[in-house]
């Protein structure tokens, strides 16, 4: 009984250490970075890569870079129109990624989302808590309400990590 329950928690955390999706809990962003290891690839090579899938991406995903250190760290925008649905409105979504390089290895990390109600007037972007949403959470569980806002957020940010992921694994 004793073993079982040890390789039960061994089995757990070793899903936890190697999630690479991104999803909303009661205690925000979890997990907060995603570390891509990618085989035998320098870093120059790897930022060259992540500037060409920008460029290729720019228009399904609405990429725009922000700001880019040489061989370092890339910080880029991607906007997602109508991306959810909150109160009843529809609200286009943005959401700022930082990609830090080193050898074999791309950090991969959202620093914020904000959201915007799709009106013919300018509401301004809101931002959405990263670090707290327990307001989205009653009990542990997600308030059935949010389930399709809080989804329709990660999905996009899932798919852009995917869709990275699949780009600068092909050599």
């Amino acid at each position: 009984m004793r073993r079982i329950y040890f390789i039960s928690i061994f089995l757990m955390s070793l899903n936890l250490m190697s999630q690479t999706k991104f999803e909303m809990t009661a205690n925000g962003l979890s997990p907060t970075v995603v570390g891509l290891e990618v085989a035998n690839m320098s870093k120059e090579t790897l930022f060259s890569k992540t500037l060409q899938w920008i460029e290729d991406n720019a228009k399904s995903f609405q990429l725009k870079v922000i700001t880019k250190i040489e061989n370092e760290e890339l910080v880029f925008e991607s906007t997602q129109n109508n991306a959810v649905v909150y109160d009843k409105q529809y609200n286009h979504v943005k959401y700022s990624i930082r990609i830090r390089f080193t050898e074999n290895k791309v950090v991969f990390a959202p620093t914020g989302i904000q959201r915007k109600v799709n009106s013919k007037y300018d509401m301004g972007w809101k931002d959405v808590d990263l670090k707290n949403s327990g307001k989205y959470f009653k009990r542990g569980k997600l308030v059935r309400k949010h389930k399709s806002y809080i989804k329709g957020l990660m999905n996009h940010l899932n798919q852009l990590l995917e869709d990275f992921h699949t780009h600068i694994s092909k050599h």
